[in-house]
């Protein structure tokens, strides 16, 4: 099997050139693409490693490119990077596969990590089995109204909707939302939206 490598999408220039130079330091071999249709039509579906891609590109956002992966039979992780903090678009983006979903701004070792990660997960496919099985212990975790409050979370209600909907103080919903995060071990909102997702919480209807 090819070395893994490190592919990223970024349409700006300054930028590519930025993240590319920051990689290679760190070690990691990179390819750089200007456009999602130039990665598709440059890299073989075989490849070994993983894809950083800005959320929003030129001519296809990264949940197209995404799709458009996967219908080729490209296997490797990948890592979208967005300003958008929308927890339905985080959702949407892990529901199409994403690995990780960075907020921007973020510190360059948080994407250090993520790429370790992907790259450990696609190489020991047991260790993302292992991951995900722990993300359900922690769900099975919370309870009561912490789950009424994921719940809201999940649907992207701000929290004063979610307190209006449980007849609770807003301090009180915000207290368990941090709650949540911290047994889930999520940093972030879209964080938490994508680990809940990935083990297997499915929202119920609304009364």
């Amino acid at each position: 099997m090819a070395h893994p490598t490190v592919f990223v999408v970024e349409d700006d220039c300054l930028q590519r050139k930025a993240l590319t130079s920051f990689l290679e330091y760190e070690g990691l071999p990179v390819r750089a693409f200007a456009s999602a249709r130039n990665f598709l039509e440059n890299v073989e579906p075989t490849a070994n490693g993983c894809l950083i891609s800005d959320l929003w590109l030129d001519n296809m956002s990264a949940i197209d490119l995404m799709r458009e992966m996967a219908s080729k039979g490209f296997c490797i992780p990948v890592i979208i990077c967005s300003g958008d903090s929308s927890l339905n678009v985080a959702a949407e983006a892990t529901n199409h596969g994403c690995h990780d979903y960075l907020i921007k701004p973020f510190e360059p070792r948080r994407l250090v990590e993520a790429v370790l990660v992907a790259l450990k997960h696609q190489d020991e496919p047991e260790s993302y089995a292992k991951w995900t099985s722990e993300l359900c212990q922690k769900l099975e975790m919370i309870t009561g109204q912490e789950r009424e409050v994921l719940d809201g979370v999940l649907r992207g209600q701000p929290t004063e909707c979610i307190a209006t909907h449980l007849k609770l103080e807003p301090q009180k919903v915000a207290f368990m939302v941090l709650s949540v995060m911290r047994t889930m071990g999520a940093d972030s909102l879209p964080e938490l939206v994508r680990r809940a997702i990935l083990a297997g919480w499915t929202s119920k209807p609304l009364n």
